[in-house]
């Protein structure tokens, strides 16, 4: 008997039957992806329901439906107490494996510039420091391998992120990961595909 309700059975079926439709293997139930220890490190109860894997001229891409626990803060009114309550939440997660051997890094599109040294410090930020105030006040960027990483970022890469105000992205054991909010619908994975696609192509040669 499917976990499933109704309606996340139809989304499957869509899932399944884009990826038929474009030669695409679809996987469901008990998946496993070399990214998901990564992410589990960040959100509880972290679990991939299921990925479609295939190519859009280039190399393999996966796309897949995931799900967490994670505590979520809101506001009700200005001035009103933050509540914090926890439950469960969906995000759809796009990988490619990058040749050469690259550090692990986090990038962050952040909302705000940090407002004093203190408020950077603890969100692990580098501002200023990293490639310059307009870069670091746009993106967090953080890794064991900071220098590293540095390097990574090409003029042309650098000019994209400022240019285009892009979405976070990490590396992690050579593997480009970029989430995405809510559930993984059909038209999202031609999107997220190009995007890390594109990503890829972007990053400069290993250090």
């Amino acid at each position: 008997m499917s976990i499933f309700g109704g309606s996340e059975r139809r989304r499957a079926a869509r899932l399944e039957e884009w990826a038929l439709a474009h030669g695409w293997l679809f996987r469901e139930g008990g998946v496993a992806a070399p990214w998901a220890a990564v992410l589990g490190r960040k959100w509880q109860d972290f679990t991939v329901l299921r990925t479609l894997t295939g190519t859009f001229d280039g190399p393999p891409i996966t796309a897949a439906d995931c799900r967490f626990t994670g505590e979520f803060h809101t506001r009700p009114d200005p001035g009103s107490v933050v509540r914090t309550s926890r439950r469960t939440a969906r995000v759809s997660v796009f990988s490619v494996a990058v040749p050469g051997r690259f550090p692990d890094v986090q990038v962050d599109r952040m909302a705000r510039r940090p407002r004093n040294t203190l408020a950077n410090a603890m969100i692990g930020g580098q501002f200023g420091e990293f490639l310059g105030e307009d870069f670091d006040r746009m993106y967090r960027v953080t890794s064991p391998d900071l220098p590293a990483a540095r390097r990574l970022f090409s003029p042309a890469l650098v000019q994209a992120h400022l240019g285009r105000s892009l979405d976070s992205w990490r590396l992690a054991d050579g593997e480009l990961i970029h989430v995405t909010e809510g559930r993984l619908e059909p038209d999202k994975v031609r999107r997220g595909a190009e995007w890390v696609r594109w990503m890829a192509g972007m990053l400069a040669g290993p250090p």
